[in-house]
């Protein structure tokens, strides 16, 4: 009989622990998707503001360089092409991930979605840096040196080129570390293997 009693009282006790691990796995679950929510909703302002920019900037740039700098058109139709395209790429991306699929799917497809959007930023960057290089280039090579306004712009041009690399890295390595620990965060939540 005191068997019996000791049983039950174990049995009470699993049952106890199960559910407080089930909480315990609901609190990390939703504490989970808070991260995520505010890493997405971070990537879908950034997404929303440049487009507006991009579609304001495309049309000046275009004209400034080709009635102020003296470009060929050519170069500033291929360089708004080229925003354009990295305009598109962006969403493409990020395409299904925003903050009610987060909050409604399964977490392993929210973690698949991200790691999507990781490999196509690394596969963007691999296409972008040549593409970029050279641009640059041709830039460079229609400036005419003699200009007025030359030497300025080469100087403008490359302290601009330098601050930019630096700060595009930066959000680079800091965005690819805030996905990496995310993906990291749901296969350690859910025991899958999402790569």
């Amino acid at each position: 009989m005191e068997n019996n009693n000791e049983l039950e009282m174990m049995r009470a006790q699993v049952a106890l622990l199960k559910e407080k691990l089930d909480k315990e796995q609901l609190v990390s679950e939703k504490l989970l998707r808070s991260i995520i929510k505010k890493t997405v909703r971070r990537l879908t302002f950034e997404r929303m503001w440049s487009l507006p920019f991009i579609l304001i900037f495309i049309p000046c740039i275009i004209y400034v360089l080709v009635t102020e700098i003296k470009l060929s058109m050519v170069f500033a139709i291929v360089f708004g092409l080229y925003m354009i395209a990295a305009t598109i790429y962006t969403f493409y991306s990020q395409r299904g991930l925003n903050n009610k699929t987060v909050g409604t799917d399964r977490l392993v497809d929210t973690g698949r979605r991200l790691i999507r959007l990781k490999r196509l930023n690394a596969r963007w960057l691999r296409i972008s840096i040549p593409v970029s290089v050279i641009i640059l280039a041709w830039m460079f090579l229609e400036v005419d040196p003699d200009a007025p306004y030359g030497v300025p712009f080469y100087r403008g041009a490359s302290f601009g080129l330098a601050v930019g690399a630096v700060f595009g890295t930066i959000r680079y390595v800091k965005r690819r570390r805030e996905l990496k620990d995310c993906i990291r965060q749901i296969e350690d939540l859910t025991g899958e293997r999402l790569d």
